[in-house]
């Protein structure tokens, strides 16, 4: 199984099962995206679902499974050459095919499984973030740049990040790694970029990068 080990800021969402013995997954900071987990219904969430009969052929899936049977099941169902992030308390996520889902859908240690939705991949409060916010007094150069480290559940092919570097005007692209990159863009191109990144299947998390100390070289 391959670990990915992140900077403690950089983790994904907490999950958790609800104390009053509800199934029931949430996001730390999402208090308003609970997910209802019905198990007599079945295991596979509408969204989810819905983009496998469209014919999406890899999608990004959560997984919350009984407790402390994650690992086992990670360790049972996975290759050791798939990404996967464990996700306290007992849920893990990974980009997955149909045959993927169908099989971990079936595990009996398994509770639930749902798609990743895109507005779950950013903490609620990155638009109000005091570093994004332009106040009507604050007077800004028109090269102020903003960076985002981005996660990926898997790496991404040269043609993807050629797309993205073209559809949202991207400054540049470092790579901390195959599955974390740093994007720089304009700040008036980083409402557009989030937005855009987020709907990928290949993002997992996206977090902005603040510097620790900013400097007015115009001072």
């Amino acid at each position: 199984m391959k670990l990915l080990l992140l900077p403690l800021l950089l983790l994904p969402p907490a999950y958790s099962a609800d104390d009053r013995g509800q199934h029931v997954l949430y996001l730390k900071g999402h208090p308003d995206a609970k997910l209802r987990i019905d198990l007599e219904e079945g295991q596979k969430d509408p969204e989810l679902r819905r983009r496998l009969h469209n014919g999406e052929k890899r999608v990004q899936l959560l997984v919350h499974t009984k407790p402390r049977m994650t690992h086992a099941v990670r360790e049972e169902l996975l290759d050791p050459s798939v990404n996967s992030y464990y996700i306290p308390d007992d849920g893990f996520g990974l980009c997955a095919d149909k045959e993927d889902v169908d099989r971990i859908g079936s595990h009996e240690h398994v509770l639930w499984m749902g798609h990743m939705r895109p507005e779950w991949k950013h903490h609620p409060k990155l638009w109000s973030h005091p570093y994004i916010i332009n106040k009507p007094d604050q007077k800004r150069s028109p090269f102020d740049f903003v960076s985002v480290d981005v996660l990926l559940m898997c790496p991404a092919e040269d043609s993807l990040l050629r797309q993205w570097r073209r559809r949202f005007d991207v400054v540049s692209i470092k790579e901390w790694s195959a599955t974390h990159l740093l994007f720089t863009v304009q700040r008036s191109n980083f409402h557009a970029l989030v937005m855009g990144l987020r709907e990928a299947e290949e993002v997992h998390w996206i977090h902005l990068n603040v510097p620790k100390k900013t400097h007015n070289f115009l001072a």
